[in-house]
């Protein structure tokens, strides 16, 4: 045989590479992809957490990179990506009223069931387990004031009926 295809088999004991998909080795891992999606603006909105919270730069550092965490995988395309971050580190320095939390539970879940149908009760059990998924993810969005807020829930919806 002049090409052969099939591939070689590893000698027993032997440990496998992991090879990383094209995507991957194109773009690196998913969240490698993330802080390049939100680049200046999570760049912006971190610097803007540090001044508030008068972080030093390690402290900074960290947030950034748990604020990465915690947005991969969360949203579907970059513009959602931006519009969530920044929605949650400004309603972090200035969280929403109660009033605006209560008008909110209406707005999302009449957008919800118009865009999903019978489907929204299970995507937004599904978009409460991926958030849960991610330590201390929770807790920033009930501290925000954001958790009931079309323009978080929504994007979240969305990311999750896609798979």
């Amino acid at each position: 045989m002049i090409w052969d295809t099939t591939p070689e088999e590893p000698k027993p004991g032997a440990i496998r590479d992991a090879k990383p998909s094209l995507s991957e080795a194109l773009y690196g891992n998913a969240e490698t992809q993330m802080g390049k999606t939100l680049g200046l603006t999570l760049d912006q909105n971190i610097s803007n957490l540090r001044n508030h919270f008068a972080l030093t730069a390690d402290q900074a550092a960290a947030m950034r990179k748990q604020h990465v965490g915690w947005f991969t995988d969360i949203v579907r395309n970059n513009r959602d990506a931006t519009a969530v971050h920044t929605l949650l580190t400004g309603r972090t320095i200035k969280p929403a009223t109660e009033e605006e939390q209560t008008a909110w539970v209406p707005q999302t879940m009449k957008e919800a069931r118009r865009l999903y149908g019978d489907d929204a009760d299970r995507l937004l059990a599904k978009a409460k387990k991926l958030i849960d998924s991610k330590p201390g993810l929770g807790d920033a969005i009930t501290a925000a004031g954001i958790g009931n807020c079309p323009d978080f829930v929504l994007p979240v919806l969305e990311r999750v009926r896609g798979g």
